[in-house]
């Protein structure tokens, strides 16, 4: 072979070994890296805040007592919160907004229920603005948190509409405890 030759073969062998060696040592550096942040990292903020959360005041600002009581229930059952009868003891506020059963009197004016720790106190409170459950949670400051929003199914019975209204709050209410603690992967 001519050395002419030889050498472009050489430096050839040389170019595309030094090709893959960048490779391989691109690959562990992309290796290395650390895992990506996540994309909203307000989000992981309120999660925190609300899992490391201790106290809780529920109120209801509207409408049946049925999905507040239920949503009560649960609170009670689950553990996590404290439940306190005041917003100045509470960690988190919890507003809990539902349809009009039709059951109140136009003379009685509305009412707030606030619920905590085995009492319950009525204040004024506005007229629910549509036919979901809503459940708010807010912080000491006052800042929304978390919002949920469930719609029961129609009824045209009473009964069937009350039975709606709890199974749209317990949905609602485990949609917040698996935002508060997310269930375990299989």
């Amino acid at each position: 072979m001519k050395p002419a030759l030889i050498y472009t073969v050489r430096s050839m062998l040389i170019l595309f070994s030094l090709i893959a060696a960048g490779f391989v040592s691109a690959g562990a550096q992309q290796q290395s890296t650390p895992s990506p942040q996540p994309a909203n990292p307000g989000a992981a903020a309120h999660y925190d805040r609300m899992a490391a959360a201790k106290t809780v005041v529920l109120k209801n600002i509207g409408g049946s007592e049925v999905p507040f009581n239920v949503i009560s229930r649960n609170f009670e059952g689950w553990g996590h919160y404290i439940l306190v009868d005041s917003a100045e003891n509470a960690d988190i506020v919890i507003e809990i907004q539902s349809p009009d059963d039709g059951s109140e009197k136009k003379d009685s004016g509305n009412k707030t229920s606030v619920y905590g720790g085995g009492q319950q106190k009525e204040e004024a409170a506005p007229k629910p603005a549509n036919d979901m459950i809503i459940l708010t949670v807010y912080d000491k400051n006052k800042r929304p948190m978390w919002i949920g929003r469930e719609e029961p199914k129609f009824a045209v019975r009473h009964k069937a509409a009350d039975e709606h209204l709890v199974e749209a709050a317990q949905k609602l209410f485990t949609r917040f405890h698996d935002r508060v603690e997310p269930p375990v992967k299989p």
